[in-house]
């Protein structure tokens, strides 16, 4: 809806007037590098808008981000007018690190955009959080160029609260959006919770897991075998699943161990004689 009079290919229109601006076409996919108002859109679930003008639409069905170029622009050599759309992410069956053009989107659901010109997206299909860069930066000591997509979490499925969001898991995320502070806001839908990516600490949080360990005997021989046993419950309901390593004195103990209805255990008859502090790290993965 125009909020206030605008002449638009010299047709003047009213305040209150609305218009239609991307699609027009049949459903489906067409239309790249001509008027926004002739493409094919499938699907469209979420949309964006930059401080240039630019649009950005979730094209869902089509598996791609759209946009409608605000001002005249020139990419890669060829000059687009005002009201171009052009596929902004998507369509190739690439990934992290190249350019988003070349990536691969599986029903983008939701996208937004910070102060900075990123571009985040709800990727829902990927189970991801995808990023498009607004400019270059170095991230872990790599360069990337601006239009490089990543992502900023690990994949589907529950976990990760308290650490990098890079090794946490989502399932489904549908939304995406950024507050005044920066922190990132995921509707992380089929885990039925809201997940934040805070902006400075780079933390994900969400619902809490617990894990305790148990042992099979107060007190042991040297040379008998002792079982551990993890049990690791989550707040919002779920069944755990993941793995959990098993650490004796600060020190891992083995290899990880896969949990089963969120219980896992370790046998050990190499203890030495004294005290022992046994403990268990969670990491989820599903």
């Amino acid at each position: 809806m125009l909020a206030s009079g605008q002449t638009i290919g010299g047709v003047t229109y009213e305040a209150g007037t609305i218009i239609t601006v991307a699609g027009g076409a049949s459903s489906g996919y067409s239309g790249d590098g001509g008027p926004a108002t002739d493409a094919g859109l499938s699907g469209v679930t979420d949309m964006a808008v930059n401080a240039a003008g630019d649009i950005f639409i979730a094209d869902n069905n089509n598996w791609r981000v759209r946009e409608v170029l605000g001002t005249d622009r020139t990419i890669n050599g060829t000059w687009y007018p005002a009201g171009t759309i052009i596929t902004a992410v998507g369509g190739g069956g690439g990934g992290d690190g190249g350019p988003a053009t070349d990536a691969f989107l599986y029903y983008p659901n939701g996208v937004s955009l910070d102060a900075a010109g990123n571009l985040f997206i709800a990727d829902s299909g990927n189970h991801r959080i995808r990023e498009v860069l607004g400019t270059d930066e170095t991230i872990g000591g790599q360069f990337y160029s601006a239009g490089t997509i990543l992502s900023l979490n690990a994949g589907g499925g529950y976990g990760g609260d308290g650490g990098p969001a890079t090794n946490a898991f989502l399932h489904t995320p549908t939304s995406v959006t950024i507050d005044a502070a920066g922190d990132l806001i995921i509707s992380d839908t089929n885990n039925n919770e809201i997940r934040i990516v805070r902006s400075m600490l780079y933390v994900i949080e969400g619902s809490q897991s617990s894990t305790t360990v148990t042992s099979s005997t107060s007190s042991s021989i040297y040379g008998d075998t002792t079982t551990f046993t993890a049990t690791v419950i989550a707040s919002n309901g779920f069944v755990p699943t993941g793995s959990v390593q098993f650490q004796i004195d600060g020190m891992n103990s083995g290899d990880p161990v896969e949990l089963a209805n969120g219980i896992a255990s370790l046998a050990t008859a190499t203890l030495t004689a004294g005290q022992h502090t046994v403990s268990a790290v969670y990491s989820g993965v599903g």
